[in-house]
């Protein structure tokens, strides 16, 4: 599969990124998730109900899922008080987008 191809653009990553992952999913499963965090610490992990197409399966968890962890205590990101701004019209159109 692909995922091993990611190392690279893995590594270069300097920011704090999330990989949102479904329980099930037979693709981003713990041994892949583990090596990712293995490769870049900056690497924050959530798993939620669901399986590969997370995405489609549950399109408003993975939303609040991006939105929380973009006004999350993330320092390297601004923090909550330098991005609320910003990421509440990302979520206005998040939420337009799940409806």
């Amino acid at each position: 599969r692909s995922v091993p191809r990611m190392t690279g653009a893995l590594k270069a990553v300097t920011c704090p990124m999330l990989i949102v992952a479904g329980e099930t999913s037979d693709v981003l499963n713990g041994e892949r998730l583990s090596w990712a965090k293995a490769i870049n610490q900056s690497v924050e992990i959530q798993s939620l109900a669901g399986g590969h197409l997370l995405p489609l399966e549950s399109p408003e968890a993975c939303a609040n899922a991006a939105a929380g962890f973009n006004v999350g205590t993330h320092p390297a990101l601004g923090g909550p008080d330098a991005m609320w701004r910003r990421n509440s019209a990302v979520a206005d159109d998040i939420e337009l987008c799940v409806r």
